[in-house]
């Protein structure tokens, strides 16, 4: 039977959106997804992306059965957690500019001279051992200590 509703494009159920491997979602499935890494709770999720709350537990069943809906929250939930994560280059950057005093306490006051030594012996000691793993080298007792002299 035809639709009236298929070609509105107003239709809730437009598939305007796609996941990361191609398949096409709907916008309530999309908000869905949105909402779901957003607050965590799939109930809750359901309801802000517009499902019925007379029928939601069903509902929320059915969708976290479909599996391109359960990868493309596992996807965007991988992305995310690698942008929270500082890089490597990142926490060098950061250890140097800690150890040349650029970088101020939550009082706004200068790093203090144990503090530029830690982060000094910290970026010392990754230095080592990129270049270490660089020239094959697998000797992983070497410690790079640098102290203040009295």
């Amino acid at each position: 039977m035809y639709n009236k509703y298929m070609n509105n494009k107003y239709n809730k159920n437009t598939l305007k959106y796609t996941t990361h491997t191609g398949h096409k979602l709907t916008i309530r499935e999309y908000t869905f997804i949105d909402k779901f890494i957003e607050l965590g709770n799939a109930r809750q999720a359901g309801l802000q992306a517009g499902y019925s709350e007379r029928c939601i537990d069903q509902t929320i069943n059915k969708m976290l059965h479909k599996t391109y809906l359960a990868d493309e929250i596992r996807y965007r939930q991988e992305l995310r957690q690698k942008e929270s994560i500082a890089t490597g280059q990142q926490v060098m950057e950061f250890f140097t500019k800690v150890m040349n005093g650029e970088v101020k306490d939550q009082f706004g006051l200068d790093s203090t001279l144990a503090d530029r030594l830690k982060a000094a012996n910290e970026l010392a000691r990754r230095t080592v051992d990129i270049d270490n793993k660089l020239n094959g080298k697998s000797d992983n007792n070497i410690t790079v200590v640098i102290e203040r002299r009295k």
